[in-house]
């Protein structure tokens, strides 16, 4: 009941405007959000293999989502620490998610080193944020200040909240308009999760 009608990814910077017009015009979509999205591996904490530091934490096996922004996301309550001013351009800083930094045993003002497209950046962490990824908002592991990533090349995700009925309608307006674009119906992800769990259940009784 909380998922988003789609998630979407590979808008390319030129088409995100264009197309969040055309989703609100259509009168059936009641919530667009969208984030810049870049991905990076986690290959040291403190200068230290991020194997070493963490062990097996799944954050460090293979590339994270990353993203950046001026102000916090929505629905991540700061925890610990304080956000960045929003015309801040000194090094990078990092906004890292509460559960998963306790997990690592990472503190406010350890530095992160993430490797983005062949280039590793460093980042301090900033703050931390309280992180619900089961709602299936957008939600990143990682928020950096802009930036640290805004000229790295990168596409943008986006989500979009629509009633059943509407679905089909949607799907053919954004396949028609922009083929690059690729809508992940969570209606189908769910029902997969749900078959496979219940398969687990029925083998585990």
């Amino acid at each position: 009941e909380r998922a988003p009608t789609f998630f979407l990814i590979d808008i390319q910077p030129s088409q995100l405007d264009p197309l969040k017009k055309i989703m609100l015009d259509t009168g059936q979509v009641t919530k667009f959000s969208s984030a810049p999205m870049l991905r990076g591996v986690i290959s040291e904490i403190n200068g230290i293999p991020a194997k070493d530091f963490v062990g097996d934490h799944w954050a460090i096996r293979g590339d994270r989502g990353l993203t950046y922004s001026k102000v916090p996301p929505q629905n991540n309550a700061i925890t610990d620490g304080q956000w960045w001013d929003s015309n801040y351009e000194g090094e990078a800083l990092i906004s890292f998610a509460r559960k998963e930094a306790k997990e690592m045993g990472l503190s406010i003002g350890d530095k992160i080193t993430v490797n983005v497209l062949g280039r590793d950046l460093i980042g301090t962490i900033k703050n931390f944020r309280e992180v619900d990824f089961a709602t299936m908002r957008i939600n990143f592991l990682m928020v950096f200040n802009p930036s640290a990533l805004d000229l790295a090349p990168h596409s943008n995700i986006a989500t979009i909240y629509s009633d059943d009925k509407s679905e089909a309608n949607l799907l053919r307006i954004i396949s028609t308009n922009y083929p690059n674009i690729t809508a992940i119906s969570m209606r189908d992800t769910l029902a997969q999760v749900s078959e496979t769990l219940s398969t687990i259940a029925e083998v585990t009784r």
